[in-house]
């Protein structure tokens, strides 16, 4: 089975937010992971470092940089070193619902049907399934999945206008 990476570039500078990452970080921790990518900002960036390197016995990095140029340019430079064909976009205070094994399934099938994307959180209630009409896609146990080319973006921009819906967003954190 495809194992991934964890990347993620946060601030973390109260104990709210520290403790809200612990909570993400024990809800998905034990799934298939190769290597963690973990840039630290923030007041409470040892204390996190401390808890990773705890928690994590093998393949983690934890870079503390907050370059001039900012979190972007911090970000790029960070994934230059990440060797998995998958990135599991790490967001401190989302917390997985379903079992961790479930990511693992996922992935899988990201692999199976060389998937390059998908969006990392909020279903928004089926809202964002909906313009999968207006266009070929193919569903999976776990995805629905579509080639992502100006035609079908197109159609589902038509969608968009035609029904009155607003996406909730394009593109997730990068």
């Amino acid at each position: 089975m495809e194992k991934f990476t964890v990347f993620a570039n946060f601030n973390i500078d109260g104990e709210e937010r520290f403790l809200r990452m612990q909570d993400s970080f024990f809800s998905f921790y034990k799934s298939n992971i190769l290597e963690w990518h973990i840039n630290v900002r923030g007041d409470y960036k040892e204390k996190v470092k401390k808890f990773l390197e705890k928690n994590i016995l093998q393949n983690i990095n934890v870079y503390f940089l907050e370059s001039a140029e900012g979190w972007i340019f911090d970000s790029k430079k960070i994934c230059s070193n990440i060797r998995s064909n998958i990135v599991f976009l790490w967001i401190e205070d989302h917390i997985c619902i379903k079992n961790f094994s479930i990511i693992n399934l996922v992935v899988q099938e990201m692999q199976q049907n060389n998937i390059q994307y998908t969006s990392y959180t909020f279903f928004h209630k089926g809202k964002n399934l909906k313009p999968l009409i207006s266009i070929e896609h193919e569903k999976k146990k776990y995805l629905s999945y579509f080639e992502y080319n100006t035609d079908n973006y197109k159609k589902i921009e038509e969608f968009f206008k035609r029904t009155n819906l607003r996406p909730d967003y394009l593109i997730s954190a990068f």
